[in-house]
């Protein structure tokens, strides 16, 4: 059975309101300011969305809806959550795609769903920047900070001398 507008909408303002207290929550675990901030940045655009969508909700239903606080508990590294953060924003993305397609007859619906996908986009893309940070900072497996081993007389030959002996390596195995 396919949910009306209004029960989707329901169901965005419950999820926008639990993300937006889960970037406020990790904001307090972040390693830097930077991140923290942008974290920070990232509670409000949900908490936005929230509004949005709820605004939207009195205007077609005429009745308010405000979910339930509950208490946000972290679960995992601050890595791990901001990986399982960038599939769940990802995901936010592609759903609010279809809602956007899907609401051809409504302006308002239509911008909603523009702008929280654009902003789920964002936050994924700069979750994968704070991601990486981490990875090439301290704790970073060691495995994968070692640099091939070269010897100095093949680092010190020019790039097409480079490829000339591999390309004569490879017609001699034939």
């Amino acid at each position: 059975m396919d949910m009306s507008v209004a029960q989707r909408l329901r169901m965005y303002i419950d999820a926008e309101t639990s993300d937006a207290a889960l970037y406020r929550e990790l904001a307090k675990k972040a390693p830097t300011e930077a991140d923290k901030k942008l974290l920070l940045e990232f509670s409000e655009d949900e908490h936005t969305h929230a509004e949005t969508f709820s605004r939207i909700y009195r205007r077609i239903t005429g009745q308010t809806y405000a979910p339930e606080a509950k208490p946000t508990v972290l679960e995992g590294t601050f890595a791990e959550i901001l990986r399982d953060r960038v599939l769940d924003e990802s995901g936010d993305y592609r759903k609010y795609g279809i809602q956007y397609l899907l609401a051809q007859n409504s302006r308002m619906l239509r911008e909603a769903f523009y702008r929280a996908r654009t902003d789920e986009n964002v936050h994924a893309l700069r979750l994968l920047d704070m991601l990486s940070g981490l990875w090439t900072g301290p704790g970073r497996p060691e495995s994968l900070s070692k640099k091939p081993e070269q010897s100095t007389a093949e680092t010190s030959k020019a790039p097409e001398t480079l490829f000339c002996e591999a390309e004569q390596s490879e017609q001699a195995e034939t």
